[in-house]
């Protein structure tokens, strides 16, 4: 039977263990699943954009990882372009996956030297609640240190 240990703060990971490699290429498929082609599959790109928004959640060197693959350049597109029945969640977790990605001082003057935050700020003035706390969350994490 395999034992697992219990990590810090009631079973979660530290930042080493939930590290995705860089060799794995998980980055750059997600990358390439959100940014997809237009009009491709918007389910897909959401669940991209969720299994980013995951990774980058705790991790340090994830962010870092997924900047360098382009995160903030695919997720801006996402923002831009959605349409559809996924319109709301897109929004939701790519402000999310951005907040997370502010954690990252280069993700972060990243964010803010593009058009990311004039869409954050439309999705924060739009009717989708959700979506709009984690766009006010995205706003925050770019304005502090």
């Amino acid at each position: 039977a395999s034992h697992t240990a219990e990590t810090p703060f009631e079973g979660r990971a530290t930042d080493e263990q939930t590290a995705v490699k860089p060799n794995t290429g998980v980055f750059d498929a997600l990358i390439r699943a959100i940014a997809g082609r237009r009009g491709g599959p918007e389910e897909e790109k959401m669940r991209a954009a969720t299994a980013l928004c995951n990774l980058c959640c705790d991790s340090a060197q994830n962010r870092q990882i997924a900047s360098q693959a382009g995160a903030v350049g695919a997720l801006t597109v996402l923002l831009e372009s959605s349409h559809g029945a996924y319109r709301g969640r897109i929004q939701q977790v790519a402000c999310a996956a951005l907040s997370n990605l502010s954690g990252d001082a280069d993700c972060k003057r990243a964010i803010a030297s593009s058009h990311a935050p004039g869409l954050i700020l439309q999705v924060l003035c739009g009717l989708n609640i959700p979506a709009a706390s984690q766009a006010a969350g995205a706003l925050w994490t770019l304005c502090i240190d």
